[in-house]
């Protein structure tokens, strides 16, 4: 687990302070009697390491997140391009999705409470998406139930409500 500051402004949040005492501070046999454990050249007690744990989790997930939406965003660009070609017009109607799939994965990079909101909604439609005739095929219904229930999961983990509670 390489921990690094993430938001280096956010000093509210552990994984983005200088946490832990640096190794050369303290003596091993000192650390063990108080029950830290080395990790990265720094101890830690245990509720430290699992509270940089979580953090370090929580923004790897808004990372995936994020990709995730600009993946959707790229490839509505290319439905849109083959849509347009053949339907016409009525084509150009897939970009909407798109353009705010792309939103919302730059909102999630930036770690903007906007963003989680954009996201939360495309989200939330994949659930309902499942539900209705168009979507609810044998194949990609029950993956859009899936996906969509597991992305709102995370981004409405505790941990992660406090990466934008006091974010911009």
């Amino acid at each position: 687990m390489t921990i690094k500051a993430y938001q280096p402004q956010r000093t509210d949040l552990l994984i983005n302070t200088t946490w832990g005492i640096a190794q050369e501070q303290l003596a091993a046999s000192e650390a063990q009697a108080r029950g830290l454990r080395l990790i990265q050249g720094r101890w830690v007690s245990p509720e430290e390491r699992q509270q940089l744990k979580d953090e370090a989790g929580a923004y790897r997930s808004l990372r995936a997140l994020a990709c995730l939406l600009l993946v959707i965003a790229f490839l509505s660009i290319f439905w849109t391009i083959g849509a347009v070609k053949s339907s016409g017009l009525p084509g150009l109607l897939v970009i909407i999705p798109g353009a705010a799939s792309l939103a919302g994965g730059i909102g999630l990079l930036r770690y903007a409470n906007w963003g989680r909101n954009v996201a939360a909604v495309l989200f939330g439609l994949m659930l309902i998406v499942s539900f209705i005739p168009a979507g609810s095929d044998d194949k990609g219904g029950p993956l859009l139930l899936v996906i969509g229930g597991l992305c709102l999961y995370y981004l409405f983990r505790k941990t992660t409500g406090r990466i934008f509670k006091g974010g911009r």
